[in-house]
Formats: structure tokens, sequence, C-alpha cells
């Protein structure tokens, strides 16, 4: 770390960019995009030390590690029981990598995969994997006429958060384009967290998505994915993450290669 921070410094001395700036054409995981975007504030900010840095990289990726993964996991399932939006993903995918199923992903491609984020967070408005989120309250708080004192801790259930059709329509649907349209910008900005919000939400949201486009990118170029079970046959265990009972059982198969103009073979 130290030596990724003095390098760092050489890099603003020159007028350098980082990964954190740029790095467009530089495959994900080659070098940490996370860890100079922290270092870079450890070095703009003298209060944040470096082994709050430290701190906050541990967080990311040993917290992180089974929301990460129950929000794949449900997302791969979604897709399953919704062929139409994975063709979609699939068109995204082609368009972006053509026959090029094999080749490292990088932050450009990542930046272009638009619909297939938008998948990834209406699968966390449907089955956000931290089910509550707390705080204490330091002042009295009146809601709706109701007055909430002074020391009180609260839970904000986001599974009714997420489906308040004031905010969303036909809230219990699986609809990623939710997230392409005006909707988001008439939408409140607290009717969505599935990493909280505040000065207390998640210092990995970033990181966590990114994980998540790519590791779903580099299995969708190859595999189509079917679910093996109805939504209504699935159980939803509410534990510290959200999980459904008797996991979530889907096929992968793998995709048609390309044929010789260019498009992917029908089966």
């Amino acid at each position: 770390m130290q030596q990724r921070k003095e390098k760092l410094q050489e890099m603003e001395l020159n007028g350098e960019q980082t990964e954190a700036d740029d790095g467009t054409d530089a495959p994900i995981g080659k070098e940490s995009i996370v860890l100079d975007y922290l270092l870079k504030k450890h070095l703009e900010e003298s209060s944040y030390t470096i082994d709050e840095v430290k701190k906050d990289i541990d967080t990311i990726i040993f917290g992180g590690n089974d929301t990460t993964t129950s929000a794949m996991s449900w997302a791969f399932y979604l897709l399953g029981l919704n062929p139409d939006k994975q063709a979609k993903v699939h068109a995204e995918l082609d368009e972006v990598f053509g026959e090029e199923r094999d080749r490292d992903v990088t932050k450009a491609d990542v930046n272009q995969l638009k619909y297939l984020e938008c998948c990834i967070k209406e699968t966390l408005r449907l089955y956000p994997s931290i089910p509550l989120i707390g705080r204490h309250l330091e002042q009295d708080l009146v809601i709706d006429g109701y007055k909430i004192p002074k020391g009180v801790n609260c839970f904000i259930n986001l599974f009714s958060l997420h489906k308040n059709p004031k905010y969303f329509k036909d809230p219990e649907s699986f609809i990623p384009e939710r997230f392409l349209t005006e909707e988001i910008t008439a939408r409140h900005p607290y009717s969505y967290l599935p990493f909280s919000g505040g000065p207390k939400n998640c210092i990995g949201q970033r990181f966590a998505l990114l994980e998540s486009k790519v590791i779903m990118a580099k299995l969708l170029l190859k595999f189509s994915v079917q679910s093996t079970r109805p939504l209504d046959q699935v159980r939803v265990s509410y534990e510290v993450i959200v999980k459904a009972r008797g996991g979530l059982r889907v096929w992968f198969r793998n995709r048609p290669p390309f044929n010789a103009e260019g498009q992917v073979a029908t089966t």
C-alpha cells in the first residue's frame, strides 16, 4: 500500500492520470481502482489516515463478499425467469465484446454495460442484500404527525421502501428499464437505498456494482441462464443477508457461437 501511495504521488507530480481518474483501456483488476481512490482521498485529506484506508479496504473486500454474492445470485435467477430481459443483456454484451468472449473486461467495457447495470439495480430493488438499515436518532423526529423521540434506534425496512407504488409502478415486477427512464430523476432520492444513504452509506457500493458487472458479464458472454423454480415456490429467508431457502438453482447453458456473418448462431 505504501508503494502504491508513493506511485500515486509521483504520477500526480507528473500530471498523469490514475485508474481512479480514467483507466478506460485497462483490464479490471490489473490495478486497484478502489485502492487508488481511497489513497487519493488520504493524500487530499490529512484527517483520513492510512490506517483508515486499510480498515476501509478490509470492509470493502471482506464485508462485501456475501452481499455481492447474494445480489448476483438473485440477478441470475431473475434473468432466468425473464428471457426477454436476458436477451437484451446478451445483445448488449455482443455489441460491446463482439466475438471476443474470452478477453479481459476493461473499465470502458463496464461503462457501456448500461442495461446489465439496470438489471442489477432492479434486482437490488426487489431483493436488497441487506433487508434492514438502522439509525440512532440524535434529535426528535416527526414523521406524518408522529413524534419519534431522541435516543431511539430506528430500522428501515428496505423491502417495503423499494415496493412503494408511489415511486415504483408495478412494484412487484422485474422491470430493469425503470432505471433507464426519466423516472429516476422524478423519484425521491431516498426511495431506493440498497446501499443505505447519507453519510453512513456503504463505502463499497461502487466496488460492489463493478464486481457484479464484471463477473456477470464474463458468465453471460458464454452462457444463458434458466431458472428451475418459479418465483412463487421460492421462500425468502430474512437473515443478516437476504437468501432463498434451499438456494436459487439455475441451469447455465453454453451460448451458440458466432456464425460466418458475425452473428450469434440460432439454435
